[in-house]
């Protein structure tokens, strides 16, 4: 092989090395939702609870939006599940400008095309999100709670994701 040939074979490698993995994240749907999240609003985390459930918490302010998850759903549709009702049904007025942004959009679209979520396609995404929400939170599959933090007393309600979920909301 020649020394041309072979520094044109080096390049090609990197720049496939470089380019195929961020090609791939997208073509895969593989960004991780609550990453996306956390790159505008820090006070978002995952956690595993004490009898092994996965939580997550999302508190812009002093209240929070509070993800709950039975041992037997996959992590990845409870990051599927925050990450829908946060875009498209979550009223904090924080979240405007965010939803406005095209990754925040595009992620969300890209959730809902999933296969595994097929059943709630549909024409409008508001109603695939709807329609996703309410599967996952069937039969206390996936709990949504509202959390607020008064006198370093942790106070969790749970919240009814039909009501929460009949139209997009108005902010607090």
């Amino acid at each position: 092989m020649r020394r041309s040939e072979l520094l044109m074979f080096t390049w090609m490698a990197f720049v496939i090395g470089i380019l195929l993995p961020a090609s791939l994240e997208a073509f895969t749907g593989s960004v991780d939702p609550i990453h996306l999240i956390s790159k505008s609003f820090q006070d978002i985390r995952v956690q595993t609870e004490a009898n092994g459930k996965q939580s997550i918490e999302f508190c812009p302010d002093n209240t929070c939006d509070f993800f709950l998850a039975r041992r037997d759903i996959s992590l990845e549709s409870l990051k599927d599940f925050a990450y829908i009702y946060i875009y498209y049904f979550s009223d904090y007025y924080v979240l405007e400008k965010w939803r406005s942004g095209e990754e925040a959009a595009g992620l969300a679209r890209q959730i809902l095309l999933k296969p595994v979520y097929e059943n709630c396609r549909g024409k409008i995404d508001e109603k695939s999100a709807r329609c996703l929400l309410r599967r996952l939170s069937r039969e206390g599959r996936i709990g949504l709670y509202f959390v607020r933090y008064d006198e370093n007393e942790r106070n969790l309600s749970p919240v009814n994701i039909i009501k929460a979920t009949v139209s997009r909301p108005s902010v607090r």
